[in-house]
Parts: structure tokens; sequence; C-alpha cells
């Protein structure tokens, strides 16, 4: 068995990295570069070695997502261009440019045929790998949005955007469900915390706004965590892991508010994050072109173990009968 105390060399990249994506059941990463480039690396304790280089972006990587199944990664980017990549045959299967009007910030798969985009002008497409064209258009956002999560059961797309809205869409319909106050500062981070009672968002001042589902009005609490966010990936139901603009990467609590630890630290901010499935790792990217790696031992665990706020404990959700159709099966956040 290895060693969950050793972990991969940094890997140097040919640019700095926008997004960062582990493969959900292999050891591989996606890099998606500011130069454009999509590069693949197979990760391990021992060596690092690069399977591939997709070259079809003329402009930079901004997202990028692996499928649920890893058999397709999705890329989108600043030359306006969505792409659907084949992980098996290191081919392009499916590609529009231009896809939007604009640069196209970031991706998310919903299920095996459908997946949203978004753009600098706050505008948001569903697409299906089908068509031609995207089967949805959303345009209530008025400025970039920097990061989109969906409430699987509620079939619930959440955005977070450059304008201070929060934005809710029902994808069933179509339309939009809900939209926050203002809150008078860009959202620049999104997760779906505890689940799904609380959608957690991370601002360029720093602070964390906490939304209870269902109340998108106004935010239901606020915690001050650190310099501006850049990126956060939700680890648990309750935990965060956050990369700032001071280049620190920390792990923060959600519900009891918290920062619990300083997992790592770049010397410029921290562009983007990724966590491996399969090992105890964390790999982030800042300016300085290298892909950095962090062992977290056994982090998972010790969380697991820990109880909850007890004064704090969301309703469970209420199972919804299965239905077909084109928003049937949308993945997790």
């Amino acid at each position: 068995m290895a060693d969950p105390d050793l972990v991969p060399s940094n890997i140097p990249l040919a640019a700095f990295a926008f997004a960062l994506q582990f493969h959900p059941t292999e050891s591989i990463l996606a890099a998606g570069l500011v130069n454009g480039f999509v590069d693949l690396y197979r990760v391990d304790a021992g060596a690092n070695t690069e399977l591939f280089r997709y070259t079809h972006h003329s402009g930079a990587c901004r997202d990028l997502a692996f499928s649920a199944d890893g058999a397709w990664l999705y890329t989108v980017s600043s030359d306006q261009s969505v792409a659907v990549l084949d992980v098996g045959t290191c081919e392009v299967a499916w590609q529009i440019n231009p896809a939007h009007e604009t640069a196209v910030n970031c991706v998310l798969p919903l299920n095996e045929q459908a997946f949203a985009t978004a753009d600098d002008d706050g505008v948001i497409q569903i697409w299906d790998t089908r068509e031609p064209a995207p089967v949805l258009k959303l345009d209530e956002h008025e400025d970039v949005i920097n990061g989109m999560v969906v409430h699987a059961g509620k079939k619930m797309l959440v955005t977070a955007g450059g304008d201070g809205f929060l934005g809710v869409f029902n994808l069933r319909k179509g339309t939009l469900q809900a939209m926050s106050d203002n809150m008078e500062e860009e959202l620049c981070t999104i997760a779906l915390m505890r689940d799904g009672d609380r959608v957690v968002c991370g601002t360029q001042s720093g602070v964390m706004d906490i939304f209870t589902w269902g109340d998108f009005g106004d935010i239901s609490d606020r915690y001050p965590a650190q310099p501006s966010f850049e990126c956060a990936l939700k680890i648990d139901e309750d935990t965060l892991i956050t990369g700032a603009s001071d280049g620190l990467i920390r792990l923060v609590g959600v519900l009891p508010n918290r920062v619990i630890d300083v997992v790592g630290e770049h010397p410029m901010p921290v562009e983007a994050l990724a966590l491996s499935p399969q090992r105890p790792w964390l790999v982030s990217s800042s300016h300085d072109s290298v892909a950095a790696f962090w062992g977290l031992g056994n982090l998972r665990q010790r969380l697991a173990e820990t109880p909850r706020d007890p004064s704090e404990k969301p309703q469970p959700p209420k199972r919804h009968k299965k239905k077909g159709g084109f928003f049937s099966g949308l993945a997790a956040e």
C-alpha cells in the first residue's frame, strides 16, 4: 500500500494556471493555462508524467471540469469558445467557437449530456452536446459569473456574480427563481454546504457571505475569513479550503465559522485549487507557474470525526421521485 504521507513533486507549468481539476477515478490532473494550453498529467508520489497537451484554445483557458465518470473534460476560454475533450482518445470531441459573445469564465457539468457555461457579461448558457446551439440562455446578471453550483435535489443552478448578486435559476422551467439583494461587492466563489441548506460565497473583501436555502434576499451570516477570496473548494459539508490574495491556503469551517488551519502558502495570490478524490493531496497554483502539492494526511477522517455544532442542524432534504428528461440526474455539487 502506498505511503499516505508521500506527496508528489511540484509540477512546473508552461504558464500559470487559471484552473486545476483532478480526474474523478484516476490519478490524473488537468491544468487550464493562461496561454490556452490544457495539460494532462499522471500524478504519483514517485514521479509525475505529462500525458497530453491540448492546444484547441487561442485564448486563456479560464475553467475546466471533468464529467462525473471522467470520460470527458469540459473547457472554456477567453477566446469565447467552449469545448468537450475525449480523455480516452485525447481528441477534441465537440467545440463551438464563438459560443458566447464575450470571454467564457466558468463551466459546470450538469449530467451526462448537459453542461452550463457563463461569461464575463453575466450570460449563462446550457448546452447539449447533441445540439449546435445552447438549449437555454439566462441573462439576469450584469457582470462576470465567477462560479456556479447545482442543487441536484431541487434542480436549481446557483451563481455568484461580479455584480454582487447571488442568482438562483430553476433549470426545469428555465427561469430565474430568486436573486439576492446586492451585496455591494463582487462574489468571487460559491459552494453549497450543510447538506444543501447553506450557500457560501467568498467576496472580494475576504468576507464569507452565508445564505440560508430558500431565503436568498439577504445573508443569514457573515464571517471575515481572510483577504480577498480568489478560489475555494468544498472538502465536506462543513469545511472549505480557500485560496486568498495573500497567498495563504486556509482550512475554513462553516457554522461555526472559523479558520481552522493554514494548509499551504504561495508568494503570490492563489489562483486555483484541486483536491484528489483518491489520495490525501491538495494541489494549488499561483502566478509562479507551478502546480504545488500539499499533503493533507488524515484530514478527511479527522473532520468526519468532529461533531457538528449542535445548535446548527439543518433539516434533511426531502426525497424526490426520479423523473426522466433533459435535466434529470443533475450532478451534485
